[in-house]
């Protein structure tokens, strides 16, 4: 599949009700966002699930200290935030913000992965992998408003 680029005016010269739209769905993507990390951060680990800020400096902590265990779940999480990202970034195809039926295929997938991560702390509370999860749905959330 090709990226389509479509010429798009800057966001202050877009019609008032489509700013307010892109206004109100970023600030609702950026809200839950952090209430994903919120959750993750509350959680007997005590993982963040967006990790280009909170996981990557564990990362640099846990190799400082040597600590192999949690050096190999931060980065699963970094990994899982990024195959979220390039998905994102796959089944959108243009470079930026353009109100469409992409974006709601994309919180489609996030809800799923969010569903499966609920059911997977549910039943395997000891599991690590519903932060991954979590960690996907943050990935495809971030990117899809960037290029």
């Amino acid at each position: 599949m090709s990226k389509v680029e479509i010429k798009q005016p800057p966001l202050p010269q877009r019609p008032f009700k489509e700013f307010v739209a892109i206004m109100l769905g970023g600030s609702l993507l950026a809200f839950s966002s952090g209430m994903l990390n919120a959750t993750t951060v509350a959680s007997d680990r005590q993982m963040t699930s967006q990790p280009m800020t909170g996981t990557s400096t564990m990362i640099g902590i846990s190799v400082a200290d040597g600590d192999s265990a949690v050096f190999g779940d931060k980065i699963g999480i970094l990994l899982f935030h990024i195959l979220g990202a390039a998905v994102s970034g796959y089944l959108v195809p243009h470079r930026t913000f353009y109100m469409g039926s992409d974006y709601g295929r994309l919180l489609k997938i996030s809800i799923c992965v969010l569903t499966g991560a609920f059911f997977v702390s549910k039943y395997t509370p000891d599991s690590i992998f519903w932060y991954y999860l979590v960690a996907f749905a943050g990935g495809i959330q971030n990117a899809m408003t960037s290029k």
